[in-house]
């Protein structure tokens, strides 16, 4: 099997970050009026200058690139649960769970990869929002936008914890410990 070009991890690790900070850009400089489509071109922006700055800047990361597009179809996931009516505390828990479970088993480069991994797993959640927004059918839904991105900064809460131990777990084994 042949490894992802690390070029392209490092710029799915800058979409995902660019794309939270343009999510905390938008929630401190523009207008609630304007709404998702009004927010559109600087949420784009920050996806495009997090893949650039992570494709010149080139951080050692792993976990924190596969998170980003976890987070993106776990997002897609959730709101088809919630547009068919499945979507229950329980389904969206362990759903969550899962996504977070496939974490563990990419190993994190670094600290600067378990730091990046929930911001970037966030910015999935985000980026498959930013989508989701303009669904009409998940604005009458009852929650379902608000279930979605609760089960994403729940997942990126989760997706620290997880990376971190699997990191601890690395470093255990070569320092001797996991034999």
């Amino acid at each position: 099997m042949k490894r992802m070009d690390p070029r392209l991890k490092q710029s799915l690790s800058g979409a995902g970050a660019g794309m939270t900070l343009a999510f905390l850009v938008v929630l401190k400089l523009v207008s609630g009026s304007s709404g998702i489509r009004g927010s559109l071109p600087v949420f784009l922006a920050g996806i495009a200058l997090g893949a650039l700055m992570g494709w010149e800047l080139r951080p050692v990361t792993n976990t924190s690139a596969f998170a980003y597009p976890v987070g993106t179809i776990e997002a897609f996931l959730l709101a088809g649960l919630w547009l068919t009516g499945n979507a229950t505390f329980m389904t969206t828990i362990t759903l969550t769970a899962a996504a977070v479970g496939i974490l563990y088993f990419i190993a994190p480069l670094g600290l600067v990869d378990v730091l990046f991994t929930p911001v970037t797993y966030f910015g999935g959640m985000l980026t498959a929002l930013m989508v989701l927004g303009s669904v009409e059918s998940l604005w009458r839904t009852q929650g379902a936008l608000l279930g979605i991105t609760m089960s994403g900064i729940l997942g990126a809460v989760f997706a620290f914890f997880v990376v971190m131990l699997r990191f601890l777990v690395n470093v255990s084994k070569k320092v001797g410990y996991g034999r």
